[in-house]
């Protein structure tokens, strides 16, 4: 939104002309004995024309907040931009041929994060197309790990970019080594964790359908479905927010070094084989195929089988 400050005599009816005003709210401030008017963004006369009317691919609660001045306060699903019948999709492709991006979100104890992407700059479209959800692992283990997905997908490490948060530069697994020095042999970057910003680059891509996720990061889609505002602040609960994170940072990468501008933006959605089914479906099928699995496991186990 814009404010608008001037000056008026009250005693003169035409000093200033209320029509010329476009629409907005007026509130008094005693402490200044003066009205200010408050004016939605899009009717900004400084803005460019192109910026205006690309107001519409904002996520809905920055829309009413930003451009409408309606002062509303963030709550509940922070990504409700994130629609698991639309951003999910189930057949692989070649990746290789796409920019890759790994990050890591790494802990000294808890959760380790590792997502597994490309970036097709040509229809700015990003695909999480595996992950890596461990707790309490060592670094050797998951350098290890990611090893064997980037043979696995046969990924050129030319086209591979890593990054890492930054905050591995001040955890320390032993007295005298940090956790960002065990993974100092890939190179990974450091990435600042500016939450805020971070947050609405992702919905922005979210909203402009430029994220898919393959179905079989289960991690990565709960705690995308799962992840909240605390309330009554703006900033998200610090609760299952690894493959959160380590998403974000790719996403701010891409911005930085594609140069990516939301005002004159093309998405070309990808065309992947129609599947009669719904993520729902699909997870519940997954369930039920590892309940079978684990039931046989018993079984050879009990020489039943």
């Amino acid at each position: 939104y814009y404010e608008k400050i001037t000056q008026l005599n009250p005693e003169l009816k035409n000093h200033f002309d209320y029509e010329s005003m476009p629409p907005y709210y007026e509130y008094y401030n005693k402490d200044l004995d003066a009205y200010t008017w408050v004016v939605a963004s899009f009717h900004n006369p400084f803005l460019p024309k192109e910026m205006i009317s690309n107001f519409s691919k904002l996520p809905k609660e920055v829309y009413e907040r930003y451009v409408m001045a309606s002062f509303t306060d963030f709550s509940g699903k922070v990504y409700n931009e994130f629609n698991t019948d639309k951003h999910i999709y189930y057949t692989d492709f070649d990746y290789s041929k796409n920019q890759i991006f790994i990050s890591i979100d790494p802990a000294v104890k808890g959760i380790t994060a590792v997502l597994f992407t490309a970036f097709d700059p040509t229809k700015n479209v990003l695909f999480v197309f595996d992950e890596i959800y461990e707790p309490d692992v060592y670094p050797h283990v998951v350098i290890s790990k990611i090893y064997e997905k980037i043979e696995k997908y046969k990924l050129p490490e030319p086209n591979i970019i890593y990054l890492i948060d930054i905050a591995s530069k001040k955890l320390y697994l032993d007295k005298n080594k940090t956790l960002y020095s065990y993974y100092a042999d890939i190179q990974p970057l450091p990435k600042y964790n500016e939450k805020n910003k971070l947050i609405l680059n992702t919905k922005l891509f979210f909203n402009n359908d430029m994220i898919y996720i393959h179905s079989r990061c289960e991690n990565t889609i709960r705690e995308h479905i799962n992840y909240r505002w605390r309330d009554e602040k703006e900033e998200p609960l610090k609760l299952d927010d690894h493959t959160v994170d380590a998403l974000q940072y790719i996403v701010d990468e891409i911005i930085l070094r594609f140069n990516i501008s939301f005002n004159n933006l093309t998405v070309e959605k990808p065309k992947f084989e129609k599947e009669n089914i719904s993520y729902e479906e699909e997870f519940h099928k997954r369930l039920l195929e590892h309940k079978i699995r684990v039931r046989q496991t018993l079984a050879k186990e009990r020489n039943i089988l």
